[in-house]
């Protein structure tokens, strides 16, 4: 008996021992994870900074060290970002003339560069200089305005990158112009000239690594790991993280890192070898201790399933949450800049600026209540409080009116395909079938191919409105999965990913107008069909069905 006990005690204790290094391992992971998520995240608001700051560049001509310290104003503080600035991309014949001009608004402005000790010296000659002509916050980093980054080989690096991919580039880890620690690395966004599509200059964004990390340490975290990141992009990285340690990769520009997480020996993320010992110990009480395991193990699985659907929870609100306040921001910050532009410098601007900055407002503004009314029809129908009109439709004139509210490079590519002499009248309500074919109209745009069909349709019982492009389309295990809420089928590196209502919206109104929205292939083509009941005319007869043709 006593051999059994000991038998049975020991395996029972290497047992827990291995379920509490996976439940180690598992939680470490996933704070790995969540810490790299956070970490992508505040990078990616960064971006979106420098986006904005360099679209403000390439819509004027002529920015103002005012104008632009307003507008790095409105997009707010962000922590581990140290400040914002632009660099023009200037000749050696042009670099006098260039000084002169910036001494008008900083008198003692001058282009310099630093030596092996971090003193600043004057520049050196050379072909081009990409000296800082403005930056905010205007005193960070003992005043950096003049400071040549062609100068330096890793941000000279750096600004090659994002000039010859023409997207944002980040540099190694560096020591910033005045500080001491090598903890700091910037970011790179091109600015284009929009009539030569040359790259004129370079917004930058100053981070601090470890103000960044520090603030993106969940509390719960703070006194249970320590961290690291190294800069894996010159060496083979470790993908297999050391016993106790886990190891995530992240892209930053275009560069590779390595976050490396350690739990402290006094954490939670470290295996527990008490339960063990103590079931080894125990094996005098068999009985007991085997019911005491099966309980414990029970409920640590309830936990870690519970655990595990929290966190799905909370990634996925994360997720949601990101991609709203994104799709949001991007047009409230084109709006909010260019409105305060146009009211604070009405008197120095050309015509044709203002109507450029007018003209994006107006479009920032169309997209951002799009996206609105998509966010209040999903909110409504989820409570069961939203309900439609139900009049005679013509269909044909609901397309061309959302037609006439898109850029004009997306209605260059679409091709309407329709019989001239059928009447396309359906039951429904007109705006919530503009906002289906907004929807469909928008994902062909983004996500099709380069060429868009509107085909309409006319049987005994339906109206059918087909919305085709010739992109590479689904794998047909998605086509049903894109209409779920917050399904988001395509990715890019490039852009963060879309909210992921639209398709859902769309089939939702489709289907409280008595109708339907489905998903297909079709010789080549990705079509998207909606179908309304067909609305009869006073005193005519129900059509024949009727195929469509090219007007």
């Amino acid at each position: 008996m006593v051999a059994i006990g000991l038998i049975v005690s020991a395996s029972a204790s290497m047992w827990l021992w291995n379920a509490e290094q996976q439940r180690a391992r598992r939680a470490l992971d996933g704070s790995t994870e969540v810490l790299a998520g956070s970490i992508t995240n505040a990078i990616s608001d960064a971006i979106d900074r420098l986006a904005a700051v360099g679209g403000l560049f390439e819509s004027s001509e002529d920015v103002t060290r005012d104008e632009f310290r307003r507008f790095v104003e409105n997009l707010g503080s962000l922590s581990g970002l140290e400040g914002l600035g632009y660099m023009p991309l200037i000749s050696g014949e042009d670099l006098d003339a260039f000084t002169a001009e910036i001494r008008e608004s900083i008198p003692d402005y001058t282009v310099f560069e630093v030596d092996r000790s971090g003193e600043r010296i004057p520049v050196g000659e050379r072909s081009e200089y990409a000296p800082a002509q403005w930056f905010e916050p205007f005193d960070a980093f003992g005043r950096p305005h003049g400071f040549d980054s062609l100068s330096e080989p890793n941000r000279a690096a750096g600004i090659e990158t994002a000039r010859r991919t023409g997207e944002v580039a980040a540099t190694p880890f560096l020591q910033l112009v005045s500080e001491e620690d090598v903890d700091g690395f910037l970011l790179y966004w091109p600015v284009t000239d929009p009539a030569t599509q040359e790259v004129v200059g370079f917004v930058l964004a100053a981070m601090d690594l470890s103000e960044l990390l520090d603030s993106q340490i969940p509390v719960t975290l703070t006194n249970q790991v320590d961290w690291s990141v190294t800069d894996a992009t010159t060496r083979p990285q470790d993908e297999v993280a050391a016993e106790g340690n886990s190891v995530a990769s992240l892209e930053v520009g275009s560069r590779q890192w390595q976050l490396l997480i350690t739990p402290k020996p006094s954490s939670d993320l470290v295996a527990n070898r008490t339960l063990p010992v103590l079931v080894f110990a125990g094996g005098a009480f068999l009985s007991v201790l085997a019911a005491y395991a099966l309980s414990l193990y029970r409920q640590r699985k309830r936990n870690g399933l519970e655990l595990k659907i929290l966190s799905e929870l909370s990634q996925a609100r994360d997720q949601f949450l990101a991609s709203v306040s994104h799709e949001l921001r991007t047009p409230l910050t084109a709006v909010v800049g260019f409105s305060q532009i146009l009211r604070d410098s009405r008197n120095v601007l050309s015509d044709d600026e203002r109507l450029s900055m007018i003209s994006s407002i107006a479009d920032e503004a169309t997209d951002l209540s799009h996206i609105i009314d998509d966010l209040l029809v999903e909110a409504r129908t989820e409570l069961n409080s939203f309900a439609v009109t139900s009049v005679p439709v013509d269909v044909r004139a609901q397309v061309s009116q959302v037609l006439e509210t898109t850029p004009t490079d997306t209605r260059t590519r679409v091709e309407i395909l329709a019989n001239p002499e059928v009447s396309y009248r359906a039951d429904g309500d007109p705006e919530r079938v503009r906002q289906i074919l907004r929807n469909l109209i928008s994902n062909a745009t983004r996500y099709g191919g380069d060429q868009i069909q509107v085909r309409l349709i006319v049987t005994v019982e339906k109206v059918q409105i087909q919305v085709a492009d010739n992109g590479q389309g689904l794998p047909p295990e998605e086509w049903e999965k894109i209409f779920e809420p917050y399904y988001r089928s395509h990715h890019t590196s490039t852009q963060p990913a879309a909210v992921g209502i639209g398709l859902s919206v769309a089939r939702q109104l489709a289907q409280l107008m008595d109708g339907d929205l489905t998903h297909r292939r079709e010789d080549h083509w990705s079509v998207f069909e909606l179908e309304l009941p067909v609305a009869a005319s006073p005193g005519q007869a129900t059509p024949e069905p009727q195929q469509s043709s090219v007007t």
